[in-house]
């Protein structure tokens, strides 16, 4: 039995949309053939996960059709549809672009179809649309209408989500979606073999290695920067440290997209050479840059973004045994109860004050750390996700 992922941009051109995706492929790469297949907004697969030779790629390069292009897009989505020839399908958020393909797959040759909700993506199309002044509203409106094929399209999120009810099965990752959907959850899942604080050297050394002196206190941030994550919290919280000049904010993953560039050039401004900026790195890095610092902070906002969303940066932290401050969002306090440290979302004078507690305290966040990864093994790896995983699809094996 086969099983196709279907992504909706291999290429991750407007946000990451293959991080979850690729981790349950390489968890269900352990029991049966994978693939992912997926069309592509530039003619590259997304650079952090680009050179597993390991995972069968299939990409269909869209980066040449423009917004009414019917008839050269419908022979990319013909391409696409020929392209996949798993036993099962597995859509990776409710697209047009990958469960609308999907349904049709299922249409024509009887095939199931999974649905894959990581996030609410109707959130943040909310999000961003209520921002907007009317006359914007309606410009974006009708652009979605041609670009259909975008994960930032209004019409392919919303036609997409109106799907769900025809997928055989629905898979979330929280309990938002899981109430809204009436899908099972499917937590974010960790290699904890990867991820693991045995596999690196001590903090001190990684910091020197990093250009970062071995005693200064490193409060990190990993991910693709977007405005819900709080990351400019982050920075206004550093900030109000102003006397502990031994401690420097490094954010791992901001490449160069608008919002990445702006809260670079923001953070440097406002802390100096209390700031690093390591910019987009291979996935397989991110554990030793976890094993460099002294602590994680994530910290979510609470808007339609984030109601549906668990940043799996929370449990990354967790399984490398680092302390972990994040903020009473969706499901991060159920995940990070009595293992780290939950603060309300949008108060940076709460945030520094946590953060300093932590710095005067280390012994108190190593424990807890401790009991992070702990459960993380227990409820979040990829040997406790693979269960889940395999007791869905085997009902499906012949």
């Amino acid at each position: 039995m086969k099983i196709s992922i279907l992504i909706p941009d291999l290429s991750c051109k407007y946000g990451n949309c293959l991080s979850r995706a690729y981790l349950f492929a390489k968890i269900l790469q352990r029991r049966y053939p994978v693939e992912l297949v997926g069309l592509s907004l530039k003619p590259e697969i997304w650079p952090p996960v680009a050179q597993d030779q390991n995972m069968p790629y299939k990409l269909i390069d869209i980066s040449d059709v423009s917004a009414g292009q019917m008839v050269k897009l419908g022979r990319r989505f013909r391409q696409l549809a020929e392209a996949i020839d798993g036993d099962i399908l597995y859509a990776s958020k409710p697209l047009l672009t990958t469960l609308g393909v999907g349904l049709w797959l299922k249409r024509t040759s009887q095939r199931p179809v999974i649905a894959d909700l990581d996030d609410w993506q109707m959130g943040f199309r909310r999000q961003r649309y209520q921002s907007l002044a009317l006359p914007k509203k309606v410009k974006e409106l009708t652009q979605s209408v041609g670009e259909f094929y975008k994960t930032s399209s209004y019409v392919n999120n919303y036609l997409g989500e109106k799907l769900l009810g025809y997928a055989d099965f629905v898979t979330v990752s929280n309990r938002f979606l899981a109430k809204k959907f009436n899908g099972t959850i499917v937590r974010h899942a960790v290699d904890t073999a990867l991820f693991s604080p045995d596999n690196y050297f001590p903090p001190d050394t990684l910091k020197e290695k990093f250009g970062i002196a071995a005693d200064r206190k490193v409060v990190i941030f990993c991910g693709t920067p977007q405005s819900h994550k709080g990351i400019e919290d982050l920075i206004q919280a550093v900030a109000l440290l102003e006397k502990r000049r031994d401690l420097v904010l490094a954010l791992v993953g901001n490449g160069d997209s608008g919002y990445g560039q702006k809260v670079t050039k923001k953070a440097q401004k406002t802390l100096g050479d209390r700031f690093i900026s390591f910019g987009l790195q291979p996935f397989d890095l991110v554990p030793e840059f976890l094993a460099m610092s002294d602590m994680v902070v994530v910290p979510q906002r609470d808007n339609f973004s984030t109601k549906g969303q668990v940043p799996i940066k929370v449990l990354e932290a967790m399984a490398m045994a680092k302390p972990v401050i994040s903020t009473a969002v969706s499901d991060i306090p159920e995940i990070l109860q009595d293992v780290g440290w939950v603060v309300p979302p949008e108060n940076p004078p709460q945030l520094a004050a946590t953060i300093e507690d932590l710095l005067d305290r280390p012994e108190m966040g190593q424990e807890k750390a401790a009991k992070a990864r702990e459960k993380c093994i227990e409820h979040y790896s990829w040997d406790a996700v693979e269960q889940v995983l395999a007791n869905l699809f085997q009902k499906y094996e012949s």
